[in-house]
């Protein structure tokens, strides 16, 4: 690949040259004013058990912040009081 030619102006030239062609999409199926709506949560003080296998937090994934537990290697997580007061 050749140094850019400040001279001519053409800073960028070589690179376009080596990037590649482009690849048109497959065409997505279903409708297009399908919304999906996405819903963010945050957890919180995280503390694990003597062993590392469990970990305790407080996560607000119901709109309420509430305290939930889970093995490490594991994506089951339980609610440890569903009672709506935080």
């Amino acid at each position: 690949m050749e140094p850019p030619d400040s001279r001519t102006g053409d800073l960028y030239g070589a690179a376009r040259a080596a990037a590649p062609a482009p690849l048109p999409l497959p065409e997505a199926g279903g409708p297009r004013d399908a919304v999906t709506r996405l819903r963010a949560h945050g957890c919180r003080y995280p503390s694990a058990n003597a062993d590392g296998t469990e970990v305790a937090f407080i996560c607000d994934r119901g709109g309420v912040p509430q305290p939930r537990a889970g093995f490490v290697d594991s994506d089951d997580v339980r609610l440890l009081d569903s009672s709506p007061d935080p």
